[in-house]
């Protein structure tokens, strides 16, 4: 049975610890994202799926890893996951 719409480009599937959420990684914004799915208590989808944290930044992402390498876990009341950091710049010589 799938819960995601068929659509949805979906991976990493995680329970929340009440049963009463499936979060997961998705790229429909266009960048990889945390999406979460409200289920009912016979774990059919109940809503639609929402957009919970996207980084919109390119200082801190997802968007250039693997989604087996990002490890998302949920527990109560926090999500963990690993992203790349970007820092330092570019710096541009004149003759």
């Amino acid at each position: 049975t799938y819960l995601t719409p068929e659509n949805f480009n979906a991976s990493q599937p995680e329970w929340s610890p009440s049963g009463r959420w499936l979060y997961f990684l998705s790229d429909q914004t266009g960048s990889l994202a945390v999406w979460a799915l409200p289920l009912s208590p016979e774990k059919t989808r109940r809503g639609e799926p929402r957009l919970l944290l996207d980084f919109p930044s390119v200082r801190l992402t997802i968007a250039e890893m693997s989604p087996r390498n990002i490890g998302l876990s949920v527990a109560r009341d926090k999500l963990a996951l690993g992203v790349t950091e970007y820092s330092g710049g570019l710096w541009s010589v004149r003759p």
